[in-house]
């Protein structure tokens, strides 16, 4: 027989395991404040001190889509109170697109034996600019380009130097050429192509802004599937990611051929047959000794929740491409919000009825401002204790209804047996 002080203290012991077992298990579950309720999931943003009101930025891991929406719509940044605190939310690192900024072309030139030179006049009103964009025809080519700054379209200052641009595409068609460097807001910007054999067209040029963040591209663990019924001379591969989608900024490609060039179309979309659409040439190349290669194109697919794609490959005549396999590569967006001295603050998601928040920040800040956001990180999910889902009450408690209408049944047929055993029978 085991003595009562040591029953006592084996009792203490288990209920002491019990105890730490339980507070593991709830340490990922808290609840939220009434007004957040149908949310389900949240992450504490876990941000530096500080002592005055400053911009603070944190990326979404791309864990948080398996529980939000593939848009990020139902995102919500709360403070401890409960309050709603506006944030913007900014484009995957390297996403390709651009905010044109209006300009003027002062010059078109060709200097025989030096180079070909554009300059362009952003005007009065100058915006922040780190791309200059332009377009150009003829055979294929290899040059280079320098891009220099001005304030008074006297007095220069190099930006970008000794850029290599190449094209490999058939003479007909028009390429278009992007040089980026260090964000400036100069008035005037001088692109020169260090060609001077001929006149090299540069075409309908533009400045641009680039969200230019930290390049944190991933590839996404899912596998395109090849398509054994594509067309005679193409290869094609398709993709269902069985969810929302994903912020998408890339295809890229992978084979063990020496050298090749083939064209690519890439479909993708919310629903089957509802695709987006972006096309051009991926290529492993030598001309006169120089090796060049091109294994990815940028798609436009990380704002919409795009969940089906298809790529083809047209290999016309030739043999399909050794080994070839498209991945989707990806990249987190980012919310920035003010932070308050003294103040925590929660990151909210897994609504998925949310629609998406109106802010007027990103109208507000300036693209400096955000770039020198202060960096955060987000802690572990919690799951929301209170959460109730975002649907109608009588939705939530179906079997209440189904009794309800089982007891008016079972009412009915009571009063019916009662009314029929009223009736007076009839004499014989």
């Amino acid at each position: 027989m085991i003595p009562a002080r040591k029953r006592r203290a084996a009792v203490t012991r288990i209920a002491a395991a019990v105890a730490a077992v339980c507070s593991v298990t709830l340490l990922g579950a808290t609840p939220l404040p009434r007004q957040w309720e149908n949310w389900k999931y949240s992450r504490a943003i876990l941000a530096a001190t500080v002592n005055e009101r400053s911009l603070t930025v944190v990326a979404i891991p791309l864990d948080v889509l398996k529980h939000a929406q593939g848009s990020l719509d139902d995102l919500r940044v709360i403070d401890a109170e409960g309050e709603q605190v506006p944030y913007v939310l900014r484009l995957p690192p390297g996403s390709p697109i651009e905010i044109s900024r209006p300009s003027t072309v002062r010059e078109n030139i060709f200097s025989k034996g030096e180079y070909s030179q554009v300059v362009l006049d952003i005007g009065q009103n100058v915006s922040y600019h780190n791309v200059i964009a332009f377009g150009t025809t003829g055979p294929e080519y290899v040059v280079t380009a320098d891009v220099a700054a001005s304030n008074d379209d006297a007095n220069w200052q190099d930006v970008a130097t000794s850029v290599k641009l190449s094209h490999f595409g058939y003479p007909p068609q028009e390429s278009e050429q992007s040089i980026h460097y260090s964000v400036s807001n100069a008035r005037f910007v001088r692109l020169r192509i260090l060609e001077g054999g001929h006149p090299f067209p540069i075409l309908h040029p533009q400045l641009e802004y680039l969200e230019a963040s930290p390049d944190e591209t991933t590839p996404l663990a899912v596998e395109f599937i090849p398509d054994s019924n594509a067309p005679a001379g193409r290869s094609r591969w398709s993709l269902d990611l069985g969810s929302e989608g994903a912020p998408a900024i890339a295809v890229g490609f992978q084979t063990s051929e020496p050298e090749f060039r083939r064209r690519v179309d890439i479909r993708y979309g919310p629903k089957q047959g509802t695709f987006g659409e972006c096309s051009g040439e991926i290529y492993r190349l030598e001309r006169n000794g120089e090796k060049f290669e091109r294994l990815s194109l940028p798609v436009r697919a990380f704002e919409a929740a795009d969940r089906y794609w298809q790529v083809d490959v047209t290999n016309g005549d030739d043999q399909p491409l050794e080994g070839l396999q498209p991945t989707l590569y990806v990249a987190p967006r980012r919310v920035v919000f003010w932070q308050e001295p003294g103040k925590n603050y929660l990151l909210l998601y897994g609504q998925f009825r949310a629609k998406k928040p109106v802010y007027d920040l990103a109208a507000r800040t300036d693209v400096k401002q955000l770039d020198a956001a202060v960096p955060a990180t987000l802690g572990t999910e919690d799951s929301n204790t209170a959460y109730v889902p975002p649907i109608p009450w009588t939705e939530r408690h179906e079997w209440l209804m189904w009794a309800a209408l089982a007891l008016a049944l079972l009412l009915l047929g009571f009063t019916a047996v009662r009314s029929l055993s009223r009736i007076p029978q009839a004499k014989e």
